[in-house]
């Protein structure tokens, strides 16, 4: 499952590759229609329910993991 939430980050992000320490607010397109569409894709591949306020707590990719415990 982790594989599925990379792949769509990187759709999100729009970029080939991303690391785990990378700050998501270096990324262009890290906006609010991201964070609904990590919502989204949390909601859809973890049957798990998140905020945007949530969300605006992640610095880095690795706190989306951490938050998901994948």
């Amino acid at each position: 499952m982790k594989d599925k939430l990379i792949d769509s980050l990187k759709d999100i992000l729009e970029v080939d590759e991303i690391n785990d320490n990378d700050n998501l607010e270096d990324y262009e397109m890290w906006d609010s229609l991201a964070k609904l569409a990590l919502i989204t894709t949390i909601e859809e591949i973890y049957n798990k329910s998140i905020s945007e306020d949530t969300i605006d707590t992640f610095k880095k990719i690795n706190d989306i993991y951490l938050f998901l415990e994948v």
